[in-house]
């Protein structure tokens, strides 16, 4: 299981606003605007718990019930500095909220290609037994680009295609991960 309370969210190189999570999401340096996010593929929280920290309200759905169980002990243990985070075991593709409820944005961190070069960590091992491959990732982004008012935000591999072969708005890159932004209308669907 993950400890939220290890990730750093405190010093200043944890709160940096220049992350390109944060940008990605739609937050400004300077701007105390922070969106309403869901985080549809939560896993175990710790992209959910970031944004939570800098102030945004994350409702962060997960599918697979031990998952969710280990993500919602995760998030009580760490409760003084997730305040703005609300775990629930739901799955995204099915998700109905009324229109005064809709998130800024969606963000999905689908589950990478398995067969990767570099070896993945214990956790993520154990995260790949328990919920599989995320086969229905075009399902996923339709179903954030059909919830998000203002932007769907895709975590995928640094070097890996656009999800489906459909291009991002944006993109917003570090050295192993980028993060593309689809928009809600603008964004077409192949």
């Amino acid at each position: 299981m993950i400890d939220l309370n290890l990730l750093d969210v405190r010093s200043s190189m944890g709160r940096r606003l220049g992350q390109p999570l944060y940008k990605a999401v739609g937050i400004r340096k300077g701007d105390s605007y922070r969106p309403r996010v869901i985080d549809g593929t939560a896993g175990y929280g710790e992209d959910a718990y970031l944004l939570a920290a800098v102030g945004c309200d994350v409702l962060a759905l997960e599918r697979c019930v031990a998952v969710h169980a280990m993500l919602e002990k995760a998030v009580q243990n760490a409760r003084p500095t997730a305040g703005g985070l609300v775990v629930t075991c739901a799955d995204l593709l099915t998700y109905a909220c009324d229109e005064a409820d809709r998130p800024d944005v969606v963000y999905l961190d689908p589950m990478y290609p398995a067969g990767r070069k570099t070896a993945e960590r214990k956790a993520m091992k154990m995260l790949r037994e328990l919920v599989g491959d995320d086969t229905d990732q075009a399902g996923l982004l339709a179903a954030g680009l059909r919830l998000a008012r203002r932007r769907v935000v895709v975590k995928r591999p640094k070097r890996a295609g656009a999800l489906n072969g459909i291009e991002p708005v944006s993109s917003h890159g570090e050295r192993a991960t980028r993060y593309d932004v689809y928009v809600p209308g603008v964004t077409r669907l192949v």
